[in-house]
Order: structure tokens, then sequence, then C-alpha cells
């Protein structure tokens, strides 16, 4: 239902908005953490209906990805919501700007995982797109294809380890060539790098701003705009995020971390 919305959610936060009473003492962003863990809660209005789990797992010490950042979101449906299960992983090889190498998705469709690979060789203006069904007894080929590619592309996972990384940066609009469901689209960052106040746990948090547009429909019909708040600190966390799905406004909110020293 809802598995796009929570790893596009990075981009995205938001809450009680009023203009900033507080400014912010710029430090450089640092957000690719190695041991960093964070739990959000999804809702649909009071109603929580899931909770993703992004975690940066660490640098890749052998092989072909060495010295890339190995990163994953698991995402798990509510027990109780009608007519949703949902408990999907999705991993990114990303380098210190958040570009990627490779993804891969594990995404449980009932009696069969789908399971999505895409391979992203830079060097050759090249991105192999692989999808298989997997049954208990078989294996269902759904796509094998190469596509060209003539400019740096982000997965939906990456994407919100870069949106981290561009919140403090003032730009007017960026527009962020995205890889997504096995084709080429993009993301419009339309506001960056402004300062607003967000209530969150009962204290009022100066924060980046990223005001955006989705230029794609995901899985669950997430489309049109965004708009989010970071954390002031270093790793430019997402506290609250908000956006558009088939059945109106989900809102994601952090509930709990690991390694992020701000919390402390």
């Amino acid at each position: 239902m809802f598995k796009k919305i929570i790893i596009l959610f990075a981009l995205i936060l938001i809450s009680g908005i009023s203009p900033a009473s507080k400014s912010i003492e710029y430090v450089p962003a640092d957000v690719l953490k190695p041991g960093e863990q964070l739990i959000y809660k999804v809702k649909y209005f009071f109603l929580r209906v899931g909770t993703l789990r992004p975690i940066n797992l660490g640098i890749v010490e052998e092989g072909a990805l060495k010295g890339y950042f190995k990163l994953r979101i698991k995402i798990d449906s509510s027990p109780g919501i009608p007519f949703v299960t949902i408990h999907d992983i999705y991993e990114t090889y990303v380098d210190s700007n958040a570009v990627p190498a490779e993804f891969h998705a594990w995404e449980q469709k009932g009696k069969y995982t789908l399971e999505t690979d895409y391979i992203f060789r830079n060097d050759e203006n090249l991105a192999v797109v692989q999808m298989r069904k997997v049954y208990p007894d078989r294996v269902e080929i759904v796509e094998d294809k190469q596509l060209p590619i003539d400019r740096t592309y982000r997965d939906v996972l990456a994407l919100l380890y870069f949106a981290r990384q561009k919140s403090s940066e003032n730009y007017r609009k960026i527009i962020i060539p995205t890889f997504a469901l096995g084709t080429t689209d993009s993301c419009w960052f339309n506001e960056v790098g402004s300062i607003r106040t967000l209530k969150y746990r009962k204290e009022k948090l100066p924060c980046y701003y990223i005001q955006g547009r989705v230029k794609f429909i995901g899985v669950a019909g997430i489309k049109d705009d965004f708009e989010g708040w970071f954390s002031g600190d270093e790793s430019r966390v997402p506290l609250k995020a908000k956006m558009k799905a088939f059945f109106g406004s989900v809102t994601i909110e952090l509930e709990s971390s690991e390694n992020w020293l701000a919390a402390k």
C-alpha cells in the first residue's frame, strides 16, 4: 500500500508549522553515519498504519562495492489494518554523495515475493533493471532490460539521504533524476534550506525545510506536493513528514533513534 510512502518519506516532514523563532548554527552535513537507526510511525489521521526502520549498515569492506555505504529500510504495516499486509525491505549502496551503485528490493505480494534489482553503470551510461516473482516452487521473470542513462540517477532510498544532505543548502529549485518502478523519472525540490519551526515532542525546534513535488506516481498513488523538516544538527535527521497517497494524507513521525548523538 504505502511502501513508496516510507522510502520517499525521507524527503518530507511536516506538522504544526510556523515561521522560525530560532536560528540554527550551521554545521556541515554528515548524514551517512554507520550504525544510525531510526524508527518512524506512519499515521493516517490518528490511526497508526505502519512502521519504517531505516538503518545505515556501514561501509562495505570488500568486493565490487568496497567503500560504498549499505543502507536499508524495512517497511511493516500495522496488524489489523484491513486489506493491507506489507513486510518489505529495500537496500541501496551509495557513495559519499548518495549516488547509488546498486538497489535491491524484496516486496511481499501474498503468494510470491517481488524481487527488484537496479545496477547503475554510470561509467557506461547504463542501468540494468531486473524484476522477478519468486514463488515457493518457481521463479517468473518480470523484467530484464538495460536502459540508457545520460545523468546521475538516484533510487528512492538514496533520494532520502540526498535530501538530508541538501536540506540546509539554499536553492530555489533542484530537479533530481530518479529511478522508480523500473524506469526513469524525477523529483523536484522547489524550496530548500529555509528555516522553519516544528513542534516536536512538546518543544519548538528550528529545522531545515524542503518543499517539493514528486513527478511520478508510486504504488500507493503517492504523488504531487510534499514538504518537510530536518534536524538542524549535522545529521539532518527527518523529524516529521506528510505526503499525499491515493487514500489521503499520511503523516510520518520519528519515534526513536539509535546512534543519533543530537537525540541525547
